[in-house]
């Protein structure tokens, strides 16, 4: 008798606000109100996964190496963050960086261009570049996927047209190469560049977090 009626009685919405959340529930409460966690746990994983794959994965040396392999598509995953926190995308991001590389590479092999203004040129390259994506996007009005895959194919053949089939090899003591350089933490090489990369997690961060 007393079960029946129980099962008889309406939930009401108070008995809900009431209830206790299930394990599952708290787990979803976590991972949404920390969006940082659910990215974290993955690449927990995935790093005890691939040590047990290979011996060799969490020693120094390989991880100082993953993090040098790393600084560049780090590098560019900052703007694309704020890109995507903008509900746009940005498919023509590489490109862009390999065609100011090249240019900054060949302006000092083929030109003799100094280093530091060989990098000034690349950087203005690559602002000009992603001008045209955003006047594109921003005061055109077009999907932004649509417009970064066309200018995906187009910063990609002019890449291939200036290169012209040759590789650039700078020497070991060019100024565009100092950011592969490396200095030891005990064990850990870290490169001048993955020191880079996390400076700018740091001034975006505090942009994002402190300014409007």
């Amino acid at each position: 008798m007393d079960v029946t009626r129980s099962l008889e009685t309406p939930i009401t919405a108070e008995d809900v606000l009431h209830r206790r959340p299930s394990f599952g529930e708290r787990v979803q409460q976590i991972l949404h109100g920390r969006p940082a966690l659910s990215p974290a746990i993955v690449l927990v994983l995935a790093c005890i996964a691939f040590s047990f794959v290979s011996d060799r994965f969490l020693r120094p040396e390989n991880l100082s190496l993953v993090a040098q392999q790393t600084a560049v598509v780090g590098s560019l995953a900052a703007g694309q963050t704020l890109i995507i926190l903008t509900a746009g995308v940005d498919l023509s991001i590489g490109a862009i960086m390999v065609l100011s590389s090249l240019v900054m590479s060949k302006l000092v092999f083929d030109h003799g261009v100094p280093g530091v203004l060989a990098l000034l040129i690349g950087a203005v390259l690559a602002v000009v570049a992603q001008a045209v994506n955003g006047l594109l996007v921003a005061r055109i009005k077009l999907p932004p996927c649509i417009v970064t895959l066309g200018t995906l194919g187009i910063f990609t053949a002019i890449t291939l047209i200036y290169a012209k089939g040759q590789t650039v090899t700078l020497s070991p003591d060019a100024f565009l190469l100092w950011t592969g350089k490396t200095f030891d933490i005990g064990r850990f090489h870290i490169t001048y560049g993955v020191v880079l990369m996390l400076v700018l997690y740091v001034v975006v961060a505090f942009a994002l977090r402190y300014t409007t």
